[in-house]
């Protein structure tokens, strides 16, 4: 795995990480707040009621005040009313179950929000008359929960979507000088020797690039004196150091090779010698 996937997969795995922990320790803060506010609903709505059924009319029978409460029970954000005497006689009843289709499983299972009761006492002059209980299903708070979390996933996804995106033309600038060094190591296998005229501004990876250029130079100059050393060798061994010219072990080197291979060329060789030359000379 490169090193530009593997800085990918850290920082897209740490991204994700963040993100689910930052989501999770949200929902669980705000279904805490609204546990609170659920049940500071359900105490207040009890004790409208009960103060709406200690006020009616005392001629007024259980069917008149049941009508009291129909139109707070009929919003359907409660799940049962009641009513109760003094002796623990029901008097009246109403209930609902609130199912929760939107909403899956298992977010339930990790939020956890228990059902808001509130009571009230009920005095009509000065004689208790009962009690009333108001409970809140926390059904409605899972759905706006779940629908805000969705909504937060979603704009996670773009933001991470963007931010890696991002990263990706980073990583990319950012590891080119190692892509270029590598491109040097090929290059002085082909003898030749390229030199970076781009230095990143990262303090490693200018480290670096300072010190291949340096090596690059120093194994220039080695081999350029090594060929220096080598056409001297050759000049030496193969010309004439007073005409300049080729001489007779050039030659011979030559027709040996061209014997030896007759396909890499062809003509005709005449030879001329002059008797007493080297005495002339």
């Amino acid at each position: 795995m490169t090193l530009f996937r593997q800085i990918a997969l850290l920082t897209t795995i740490a991204f994700i990480v963040l993100i689910i922990t930052v989501m999770l320790n949200n929902v669980r803060q705000s279904s805490q707040f609204l546990q609170g506010q659920l049940q500071t609903a359900a105490q207040d709505m009890a004790t409208t009621l009960g103060i709406t059924v200690a006020n009616a009319a005392p001629d007024q029978d259980i069917a008149s005040i049941e009508t009291f409460v129909n139109a707070s029970f009929d919003s359907g954000y409660y799940s049962n009313i009641k009513l109760v005497s003094t002796d623990g006689k029901v008097l009246f009843e109403k209930s609902r179950k609130i199912a929760l289709d939107n909403v899956p499983d298992w977010f339930i299972n990790t939020v956890p929000l228990t059902s808001a009761v509130g009571t009230s006492q009920i005095i009509r002059g000065w004689m208790p008359y009962g009690t009333i209980s108001v409970t809140l299903h926390p059904g409605y708070i899972y759905t706006g929960l779940f629908v805000n979390l969705e909504s937060s996933a979603f704009w996670a996804f773009v933001v991470a979507f963007a931010g890696l995106t991002v990263l990706w033309f980073l990583l990319h600038i950012v590891l080119t000088p190692l892509k270029r060094v590598r491109e040097q190591a090929e290059a002085i296998q082909e003898n030749k020797f390229i030199i970076q005229q781009d230095i990143p501004k990262t303090y490693e990876l200018k480290q670096v690039v300072l010190a291949m250029n340096k090596m690059i130079s120093k194994v220039k100059t080695v081999f350029d004196d090594q060929t220096k050393m080598l056409q001297r060798y050759q000049d030496l061994k193969f010309r004439d150091e007073e005409t300049g010219l080729s001489n007779r072990l050039h030659f011979i080197t030559k027709i040996e090779n061209s014997c030896k291979d007759e396909t890499a060329s062809s003509g005709l060789l005449v030879g001329i010698r002059i008797a007493g030359f080297a005495q002339l000379c």
